[in-house]
């Protein structure tokens, strides 16, 4: 089995079938742009810290940017225009901010392979810094949605990080921080607990086993699998006996039950559209115990003819009877005009 990372134990969660198609089948997806938008953004960070000497100008930053600029998955020229210039202006907020700060960073896209209980983990963390004291500070970059501070304090990918360091570094980390580029805001939390760290380590040995067990059940999920680029190929959408047809699915509400044999149509028929409100012609509305009925309703099989006249003598009945209920509130009630 390939090693494992952070995005493809949350993918394994999320559906096993989209981690086998990718995974192990090697079936690749289409490119996204926010990917496409983050590498862009990380690539030019990465280099404001590379140096262990001296900081990079923003010009060389920004030209950095440009000669890395990523433009796979966008869907037209004109929104990956707009969103490098975005990128650009990201970029150079970030470094006004800094860079009167600016200290080498410890390490820069760290990649890192570990053996975690018997499964191979790898990753790559986007910065890490010595602090005063000697231990480490992990800094992840984040330029998607904005996030609550909170998040910090429980992020397992995080805690993989600070596990991943402290073996790669032989120090202790310290300090954890989810960085969020657009809005320059850092969410700050210290080292994550032995908990964390052994509740992750479970879930890292569970994802494991299974995938070795080769337990890949799909999970649909209409509003994901809109989204998804196996779709198409995916059992729980396509048949065996059909390809590239929707498997049959079971009904939306167990109160969708067929009609009863009496009242089924037979066959299919055309109802005429109901005329404009006022025009049922010279016999008038249906009244309770009558045979009359609007002209449309003409056009009906008998059975169905004889339901719908029914169905409106009750409708009618029932409205005469909530006017009288009405009449007799306002009797009483003298003083609501208009009720």
């Amino acid at each position: 089995m390939k090693a494992l990372s952070h995005s493809s134990i949350g993918l394994y969660k999320e559906c096993p079938q989209r981690f086998k198609f990718r995974y192990v089948d090697g079936i690749k997806e289409g490119p996204r742009s926010y990917f496409s938008f983050g590498q862009s953004v990380h690539t030019a960070l990465e280099f404001m810290y590379r140096s262990q000497l001296i900081a990079p100008s923003l010009q060389e930053i920004l030209r950095h940017y440009e000669t890395h600029w990523v433009s796979e998955g966008y869907a037209s020229a004109h929104e990956e225009q707009t969103k490098k210039v975005q990128g650009a202006r990201m970029v150079e907020a970030y470094y006004d901010k800094h860079i009167q700060n600016w200290q080498p960073a410890m390490a820069t896209e760290h990649n890192f392979s570990i053996e975690l209980d018997g499964a191979q983990i790898r990753g790559k963390i986007d910065r890490v810094d010595r602090l005063p004291s000697g231990a480490l500070h992990v800094i992840d970059y984040k330029t998607g949605k904005s996030f609550s501070p909170e998040r910090t304090q429980e992020d397992k990918q995080l805690t993989l990080y600070q596990i991943a360091c402290e073996e790669s570094f032989g120090a202790s980390v310290e300090k954890l921080t989810l960085y969020h580029v657009p809005s320059l805001r850092e969410a700050d939390s210290p080292r994550h607990s032995s908990q964390q760290v052994a509740s992750l380590r479970r879930e890292i040995i569970q994802v494991k086993i299974s995938i070795d067990q080769k337990v890949f059940d799909p999970k649909p999920d209409d509003y994901k699998c809109r989204w998804c680029d196996y779709k198409k190929i995916c059992p729980a959408w396509v048949t065996p006996e059909a390809p590239g047809q929707p498997a049959k699915r079971g009904p939306a509400s167990p109160m969708l039950k067929p009609l009863p044999a009496d009242i089924a149509p037979k066959k299919t028929f055309a109802i005429p559209a109901p005329p404009p409100r006022g025009a049922w012609g010279d016999a008038g509305p249906v009244r309770d115990g009558s045979t009359a009925a609007p002209p449309w309703v003409a056009g009906l099989p008998a059975k169905s003819k004889e339901t719908t006249v029914e169905l409106i003598n009750r409708a009618i009945k029932k409205t005469e009877e909530l006017n009288a209920v009405l009449k007799e509130i306002r009797r009483r009630l003298p003083g609501t005009n208009g009720f």
